[in-house]
Order: structure tokens, then sequence, then C-alpha cells
């Protein structure tokens, strides 16, 4: 081997003895491959990129000039362990537990239903659903305000909340699927309303009714007896069975005409039969072009009276 090539810069009058260089070399005279160091005591260090690794370490001066990498990973390394997954299966070392945030999200839902509830309260009380301040839900349910936006922060959100809520405890949060659910639904709903009265105020001022497509659930609901009804007159017909069992329909008949729960609900049910069977019958009931219905006719004269009995016996000969 050549001695100069030994020294820093070729200069042969330097001992070489005092070459760096010479004290990295074993004595077969061949370079070092430095390997990480495997110590089953303790975890290795993290391996930094190699530019890092090179201005950082005590022999970063010979690492350059013999062109070797300072770590390089090697079969028993921890490294290699770490990149396979095995570090967490070595003896002695626990595993992370899993974070259980059941408790957190049950404590969310908790303090949610406080805060629809004192919304609710406070339409009960007359405030606008529109109106309503968020200081003061929170200071009724007992959380921060910030807390309330943190849930909604929109008031259209907690409205909507109140709305659902609100339907939820009339008809147990679905609608019915026939008729008959439909009749048990609406003698529950009455007994809420007339058992505490100011849920009307919640039902007329809150989304309740955008949020259920209610127009494609009456339309689901009287399907068979809109088919028998003209087209042009199907949504007229609609609106009329939902007029008579709307709450509005229970606040005249409770507030109004003091009617007890079951007379109420008999009431409405009676009157959407009465009025599907007339359309059914005579859809030009609903014609606006067609003559008024014969009950809002003028009285009949005694001459007029005559002629339509002798109308009414010549259609039964005929027969």
């Amino acid at each position: 081997m050549n001695s100069t090539s030994l020294h820093d810069d070729g200069d042969p009058s330097i001992p070489l003895g005092a070459s760096r260089r010479r004290s990295i070399l074993p004595r077969s005279g061949r370079p070092w491959r430095f390997a990480s160091y495997v110590d089953p005591s303790r975890r290795p260090p993290t391996v930094r990129p190699a530019a890092l690794a090179h201005a950082r370490h005590p022999d970063a001066a010979a690492a350059k000039i013999f062109r070797v990498p300072l770590l390089t990973p090697n079969r028993d390394s921890w490294h290699n362990d770490d990149v396979k997954g095995r570090g967490s299966a070595r003896k002695g070392v626990r595993r992370k537990r899993a974070y259980d945030a059941s408790g957190r999200q049950a404590a969310a839902r908790e303090t949610r239903a406080r805060i629809v509830a004192a919304a609710t309260e406070l339409v009960k009380a007359g405030v606008r659903p529109e109106a309503i301040s968020y200081a003061d839900v929170g200071a009724r349910a007992g959380v921060a305000t910030r807390t309330v936006y943190r849930h909604f922060p929109e008031t259209s959100d907690l409205v909507t909340a109140v709305a659902a809520a609100t339907l939820d405890r009339l008809i147990g949060g679905r609608l019915a699927a026939n008729r008959s659910e439909a009749a048990v639904q609406l003698a529950q709903a009455h007994e809420a309303l007339s058992a505490d009265p100011q849920l009307f105020r919640v039902l007329i001022d809150t989304p309740l009714r955008s949020s259920i497509d209610y127009d494609g659930f009456l339309k689901r609901l009287f399907a068979d007896v809109l088919e028998t009804i003209p087209a042009r007159h199907r949504d007229a017909a609609t609106a009329t069975f939902e007029m008579l069992i709307n709450p509005f329909a229970w606040e005249v008949l409770h507030s109004y005409w003091g009617l007890p729960r079951e007379r109420i609900t008999r009431t409405c049910l009676a009157a959407v039969q009465a009025v599907a069977d007339r359309f059914q019958r005579e859809p030009e009931l609903l014609d606006p072009d067609a003559p008024l219905p014969a009950l809002f006719r003028a009285e009949p004269t005694a001459t007029q009276h005559d002629t339509r009995k002798d109308e009414t016996h010549a259609r039964s000969r005929i027969r």
C-alpha cells in the first residue's frame, strides 16, 4: 500500500502515525463499514439522513474519504424490527391501549339533549325560534354559551333539532305506514297536545312539516283515494285531508270548543272519511268553475223546490 495515500493531502512529510485516516483502518488495511450498534438493552437511535449523520458523527471526515455510510441496516438491527412491525412483540414492551371515546360520546349526547330541551322550553314560553338567545339556552341547560354554539353553530340547526325532538315525542320518530297506524299516531299526538298545550306553539313555529316531506307522506297515505279523483283536483283533496288532521284542527276543537281528547280524534277521523267519500263520488265539488255545493246555495223558492222534486222522481223512473 502506498504510504502517501494514507495522508490527508498527499504530503509525505506528515508522519504516518499522525494521520487521522490510519486511526480508523483495521489491521487488514481495508476500511470499516460502519453498522448500527445493536444493544438489546436499549432502543437504537433514530436514523438520520446521510448528510446530517455525516456532519455530526465524530468520524464524519473519515466516512467522507472512504465513501461509506455511517449507518447501514443489518439483519440484527432494531431498525429492521421496527420497519416490519415486530418491535411491539418484544418481551417487556407493552402495547398502547386503544382510546375509548364512548364515555365522551355519551356525555356529548346528554349535553345535546339538555340543550334541545332548554330550547323547547323557551319556545313553549313564547320565544320565537328565530329569536332564541344562545345565552338563555345555555343558562337553562346549565352549560356555557360556547358549548351551545359547538353543538349548534346556526340557529336553524337548533330549531330543526327542536322540531325533530318534538316529532319523536308525538309519534315515536317515524311516520305511519298505513291509515290504521296514522289513526293511532293522531290519537297519540292529540293526547300529548292536550296534556301539554304549549307543544302547539313548537309545532307551528318550527320547520317540522318541511323536515319530513309531509306532502309526499299524505299522498302515499291516501293514494287509493286520490286515484279515483281527477288529477287536477288531487292537490286540493290532499290539502283538505291535511287541514282536518293538522295541529290547527286540534287547536280549534280543544281551545275554542273545549272538546275532550278522544272526541277531538274521532271528529277529525270522521271528517276525513266524509270528505274522502264525497270527493270520490262528486269530484266536481273541487272545480272552481262548477256551481256552489248544494249546502251553500241560496234557499230555493217553493216553485224551484217542486221542480227539483219532479226532476228527482223522473230520474228514479228512468232508472
